[in-house]
């Protein structure tokens, strides 16, 4: 691609025919009110493509507003840092504010970078050109915040991710373009041979150590039905707790600001979810006075507590734990059990409640937020490391999936009585029980 501002001419980076095939779509001037969707899978070149595309817009259209959201402010901080280090050299950059992640150029063009988790944040703004990247992880109400950027100059907009389930915007927006409804266009990465970033052999790595569902979205670049990616038959598993005289217990702890909540599940003794409460907008002293509250309602059928004790959590459990002492419930307080999460540690919590969905040992509550949760819970492969971590993707939280896990590790620990060796005491035989 060319890209010219005043009387000189920028010459673009050279684009695989996968990458050229969404150019020559979405960089036409005079075509506007577009919209080109992209279904792409990982390491074909998706975000080079992008700065790209947002350069050919804002130095070919001079004084032009250019916007990119992406799901997380991490992301649009790396794609911030990708395009100004790829254009510095040029001269074409006027000013750029690392904070407000903006970048002005000569000609008097603008670019900027926005990620979901700013939500209310993101009204009142208006664009010339308008990426929204990885947008199958972009909500619907995130979508609706940013439309209304498009009205005034009828912006053209690139839709661009790998993706998801069949649901949501980019889903129907992907579907639309096969179809060129309402002017819009989609582009399957999947019919270009894309070999030359993406090797078989590669694919093959990445098919061995990914769960089955992550490598079909991922790698292959196809869509999910009802399962998820990493968890399957998730919604087969929804229903409500029985009766049962036990009860165990996952806390994961949250600041108590932003997306980051402290979340508590509880499974019965049929390995049935019988609550799960949320919340981030409580100081540290009241979320501790909520848990206490919570697990004095269930103190007679409490068996065991896992709360996670890393970073914040050792000395919030040490909080609870003295909230329930002086409350008189000593006894909940000793069932309080601090789990450390190694990466080992996770992958065997995972492993073990994909055995539960799998063999429809396990029942969830029908929650909206632990149900996308699960369903996008995902793996990453470390190539140089040679491991396999888990954690919720691009700017979406695993608070519930978490607690979830804990809870149902303590279930599988405790749900059966254990015995140790009996003793003589006074002529009589007593057990010990735990």
């Amino acid at each position: 691609m060319e890209k010219e501002s005043k009387n000189k001419v920028y010459v673009g980076a050279t684009l695989y025919p996968w990458q050229k095939a969404v150019a020559d779509e979405i960089c036409i001037p005079h075509n506007e009110n577009k919209v080109v969707v992209v279904k792409s899978h990982r390491q074909c070149g998706k975000s080079f493509a992008c700065i790209n595309i947002l350069l050919f817009y804002a130095i070919n259209k001079r004084r032009s507003s250019n916007a990119m959201i992406s799901p997380t402010l991490n992301q649009s901080r790396a794609m911030f840092k990708e395009l100004v280090n790829a254009i510095t050299a040029s001269g074409i950059i006027k000013s750029k504010n690392e904070m407000l992640l903006t970048i002005e150029l000569i000609n008097g063009s603008s670019i900027f970078f926005k990620s979901a988790e700013q939500r209310d944040a993101l009204r009142g703004f208006h664009v010339d050109f308008l990426i929204l990247d990885e947008a199958a992880y972009l909500t619907d109400d995130i979508l609706a915040l940013v439309l209304p950027w498009r009205n005034v100059s009828s912006a053209n907009m690139l839709v661009v991710s790998t993706p998801f389930r069949k649901d949501g915007f980019f889903y129907r927006y992907y579907c639309m373009g096969l179809e060129r409804q309402k002017n819009t266009v989609s582009i399957d990465w999947n019919d270009y041979d894309t070999s030359a970033l993406l090797s078989d052999e590669q694919k093959q790595t990445y098919k061995q150590l990914l769960p089955k569902n992550q490598y079909l979205t991922e790698i292959e670049g196809e869509f999910l039905e009802d399962d998820g990616m990493v968890f399957t038959d998730i919604v087969s598993a929804v229903g409500n707790p029985g009766e049962s005289d036990k009860v165990f217990v996952g806390i994961d702890w949250g600041s108590g600001k932003g997306e980051d909540y402290t979340s508590i599940t509880m499974f019965n003794g049929n390995g049935e979810m019988c609550l799960l409460h949320y919340w981030n907008d409580l100081g540290t002293l009241e979320q501790i006075s909520k848990l206490a509250d919570l697990l004095i309602k269930y103190s007679d059928k409490i068996v065991k507590i896992q709360a996670e004790s890393n970073s914040i959590g050792s000395p919030l459990i040490e909080l609870l734990t003295n909230e329930l002492i002086k409350r008189g419930y000593t006894g909940i307080a000793s069932t309080i059990e601090p789990f450390t999460t190694t990466n080992a540690e996770k992958v065997r919590l995972v492993s073990q409640l994909q055995v539960g969905f799998e063999q429809h040992t396990i029942r969830i509550l029908n929650n909206k937020k632990l149900i996308n949760e699960l369903a996008a819970y995902s793996a990453t492969y470390n190539a140089k490391t040679g491991n396999v971590s888990y954690n919720a993707p691009l700017g979406l939280h695993d608070d519930t999936v978490i607690s979830t896990m804990l809870a149902f590790d303590a279930y599988k620990g405790g749900a059966y009585a254990q015995y140790s060796f009996g003793f003589v005491h006074n002529k009589k035989i007593a057990y010990n029980r735990r």
